[in-house]
């Protein structure tokens, strides 16, 4: 192992490591500092390299290739050297195999006194030895035999990692790694693992797509005779049923004289996993393979359904079964597993930050989170081959960074997750930016589509395991925990089956009570939804619930609901089509038209990197803000309020609006790395809440006909000063709100421009407060 001789970790000398380890293994001095009352030895094949260059480097291509004989090989030399060591503690901690290890060495010792006491009597026991032979050899054992087994003494686990991979455990915990080891295991696919790597140490890379309840596995079964007294064991390796021994093979009685102890037996901690490929690693048109992966000791309980993970482990053949009509049915055709040596978890949430970034890296974040505006600057990558979209690819890039999680102290929960639908004619984009979204920007995601999505299928379903016992297998909402789940062709999944996703906007968890189970799994997931309309085409004289069949309760979960019509408009099917054109005649967005600048381009990788530093933040609403808030709510709701009464608005600002735009502020204040809420953040939140309504309503293409930008802008000052019965209105509250509804700066400049210019305005020479007259 390398250790660092100094604090300044200039110079790196070996130590021997492994000594002082087995020391603590016979005296049971566990680690505090891991919490578990268990050994593990790891023996990793670059520690062989540094061992010897000639023997080590063959010792562990021999080692990766058979690994189960070496694994056995390494045990015997760790228990021969565990007998030669004293212990250093005064107290020893026993159990009862101690106890029935001592009893058994005092038969055996018993045993051979009485043989050299009676030669006549030893005699005897050779030929009955002799004939006991010749009927094991006509006979299987099934790995039924009188003698001791080594595994049962064994208070440790043993490990081989492949090249690449350091140890993690104690006395590995602050190994120092020379800069020409830094290479990582190369990961494989689960197509890549093939028949010429059976029995080898091979690493894959796959999603947890299920976990079965960690159960005791038998690792060696204990019996006695009632007729001789003898002690019979079993060893059982690597299969999930064996047939227990009945009859006793020291005596050889007709009758079933063995019987279990279970307190002499040895058992492990079980767990299997199925492993999915994941889906960049899955040709087109193909079915994910899968492969199940047993795990035993403390390798159990590391991963969980949904985290995207890298196991090492041995691959190995396995039948169908062990015995009975199915072993007969089956022949000589087995299946394939992973008996697992090594687990990485990968990608947990959104939330995991590389902690070794180059500088290259590096310098792109610093230079994107100092630019004037970042957001800008990150929504257009977001699927930039769609032309336009702008307010909708801000959405999107909230939705990623998402708000903060608030949890209170009596157990409420408030959730910091961003719904959005996209609703809207066909052929408007909305599945390529729902794809974009889950399957290139966010790390933790599940792309499902409504009509092929059963409510089993998106909640959790109840599965039977090997022992035939029920157990809960997650579906695509639990699978993207801490994730985005991208679920198309929203309005046509079947009313059973949409009462399941109540519960999981809102409360975010999954509640399961069917066949005796009752459980209540995480779904802390952000929900990002695609519907058509019902009749084809969205109808303005049809509300919202009724152009695409969800009901209200459902819709109003959503914090945003974006509305895309594909209505002809010269202009800008012109700049479509252009821009279509271009990329097809470039084979990229970079290339764009002679009188447009060339836009820069940020690294899918950098984005997501990005968006995992700005969610480390957790920014809070300064006092100074939180009024703003509040005046802010009472306007709009009053605004809804006349609106309704006026004009067919079929959107209604509640309360859940509220925590809407509190949870696009907070986003908004991430992506600045700030940990404080700015009035700026709130503006843009109420302006992107503001469109999303403004696409849904009827009344507001009205409104574009009937008045100009200009008067729509004074009419929002106008209708202020009435209010506050005020001719003086502060600049800044003026820009605010008219950001707010939508407007830009230059279009308030416009406006204050010419109602200057008509004297109806005067704004001071310091332009911090206008007049009205």
């Amino acid at each position: 192992m390398m250790v660092p001789t100094s604090e300044d970790d200039d110079e790196i000398r070996r130590v021997p490591c492994y000594l002082p380890h087995l020391q603590r293994i016979h005296d049971r001095h566990f680690y505090e500092e891991t919490g578990n009352h268990a050994f593990v030895i790891e023996v990793p094949l670059d520690e062989l390299d540094a061992w010897d260059s000639v023997k080590g480097k063959e010792l562990a291509i021999k080692a990766a290739q058979n690994t189960v004989r070496y694994l056995e090989l390494f045990a015997k030399v760790v228990d021969t050297l565990l007998n030669t060591l004293t212990s250093h503690r005064n107290a020893q901690t026993r159990d009862a195999i101690d106890i029935l290890h001592d009893q058994r060495l005092q038969v055996v010792q018993q045993n051979q006194q009485q043989q050299e006491n009676n030669p006549y009597q030893n005699n005897n026991n050779i030929e009955n030895e002799n004939l006991q032979e010749e009927l094991q050899q006509q006979r299987p054992d099934h790995g039924i035999t009188e003698e001791f087994p080594p595994t049962l003494m064994r208070r440790y686990e043993i490990r081989i990692l492949p090249r690449g991979r350091n140890g993690t455990l104690p006395p590995f915990a602050q190994q120092v790694v020379p800069k020409d080891r830094t290479a990582t295991a190369t990961a494989n696919s689960l197509r890549e693992i093939r028949s010429h790597a059976m029995g080898h140490l091979v690493t894959v890379q796959g999603l947890i797509v299920r976990a079965s309840h960690v159960q005791p596995s038998v690792a060696v079964a204990t019996y006695s005779c009632d007729a001789c007294g003898a002690e019979i064991y079993q060893v059982v390796q690597n299969a999930r049923e064996f047939m227990p021994a009945v009859r006793c093979p020291s005596c050889k009685s007709k009758h079933e004289t063995l019987h279990l102890q279970t307190r002499g037996s040895k058992f492990v901690k079980y767990q299997e996993l199925k492993l999915q490929e994941l889906p960049q690693q899955v040709p087109m048109g193909h079915v994910p393979r899968s492969m199940s992966v047993y795990c035993h000791g403390e390798l159990t309980r590391l991963a969980q359904p949904g985290n995207v993970v890298t196991i090492d482990g041995i691959f190995l053949p396995q039948r169908i079964a062990e015995s009975g009509y199915r072993a007969l049915k089956a022949g000589l055709v087995s299946t394939t597993f992973l008996q697992a040596q090594n687990i990485v978890v990968h990608q947990k949430s959104l939330d995991e930050v590389d902690q070794q970034l180059n500088e290259e890296m590096e310098e792109q974040i610093q230079e994107i989170a100092q630019s004037p505006d970042p957001v800008e600057l990150l929504a257009s990558q977001i699927a930039p081959e769609i032309f336009g979209l702008e307010d909708i690819k801000r959405a999107l890039l909230l939705q990623l960074v998402g708000g903060c999680t608030r949890k209170l102290p009596d157990g409420m929960r408030i959730r910091g997750d961003i719904h959005i639908c996209l609703v809207g004619d066909p052929g408007v984009a909305k599945s390529q930016l729902m794809k974009h979204v889950v399957q290139s920007l966010a790390p933790r995601s599940v792309y499902t589509t409504g009509k092929g999505s059963s409510g089993v299928g998106l909640t959790a379903a109840i599965t039977k395991d090997l022992s035939n016992e029920l157990a809960l297998e997650g579906g695509a909402l639990v699978l993207a925990d801490r994730g985005i789940c991208g679920i198309d062709e929203f309005d046509k999944m079947d009313e059973a089956d949409r009462t399941a996703i109540h519960e999981v906007m809102e409360q975010q968890t999954v509640s399961i009570a069917k066949a005796g189970i009752v459980a209540t799994l995480n779904a802390r997931t952000a929900v990002l939804a695609a519907a058509n309309p019902l009749y084809g085409r969205y109808h303005r004289k049809k509300s919202l619930s009724e152009n695409i069949n969800l009901p209200n309760s459902l819709i109003s979960r959503f914090d945003l609901v974006f509305l895309l019509l594909d209505v002809a408009n010269i202009d800008r099917d012109t700049a479509l089509a252009r821009h279509v054109t271009s990329v097809h005649q470039n084979c990229g967005v970079n290339a764009t038209d002679d009188d447009e600048e060339e836009k820069k381009t940020i690294p899918p990788h950098v984005l997501r990197e990005y968006i995992a530093r700005a969610r480390q933040h957790q920014p809070v609403m300064p006092p100074d803000v939180a009024p703003y808030v509040v005046e802010a709510y009472v306007t709009l709701r009053q605004e809804n309020h006349r609106s309704q009464k006026t004009s067919n608005d079929q959107t209604a600002m509640t309360a859940r609006q509220l925590l809407s735009i509190l949870r696009l502020s907070q986003a908004l204040a991430r992506l600045r790395f700030s940990d404080y809420v700015a009035r700026e953040d709130v503006d843009e939140a109420i302006r992107i809440t503001n469109q999303s309504k403004a696409s849904i309503s009827d009344d507001d293409d009205k409104t574009r006909r009937t008045s100009d930008v200009t008067s729509r802008i004074f009419g929002i000052i106008k209708d202020y000063a009435a209010q506050v019965d005020s001719n003086v209105i502060e600049f800044k509250l003026w820009e605010a709100m008219a950001l707010r509804k939508g407007f830009t700066t230059q279009q308030l400049q416009a406006t204050l421009e010419e109602y200057e210019s008509l004297n109806l305005i005067h704004i001071n020479d310091s332009r911090t407060q206008v007049t009205i007259f």
